[in-house]
């Protein structure tokens, strides 16, 4: 099955309006709402499915990774 779209509900301002927008979003106690989260990998139990060279061809080939269009 080939994933054409995605969404979520309850986004925040880049989901609607795209990337381009982080650097003017200013945090304040409205943007506050949901906790400022740092997520890294756990190393026990995360195994990257592609290596960074597959990574890099397929960016190569033209795949978009972390952006999108609004």
């Amino acid at each position: 099955m080939k994933t054409v779209a995605a969404g979520y509900e309850f986004a925040h301002r880049d989901d609607y309006e795209g990337r381009s927008v982080l650097p003017t979003i200013k945090v304040d106690a409205d943007s506050r709402n949901i906790e400022q989260l740092e997520v890294v990998p756990d190393e026990t139990r995360y195994a990257p499915r592609r290596s960074p060279g597959e990574l890099v061809q397929l960016q190569t080939d033209g795949l978009e990774f972390n952006g999108y269009q609004a």
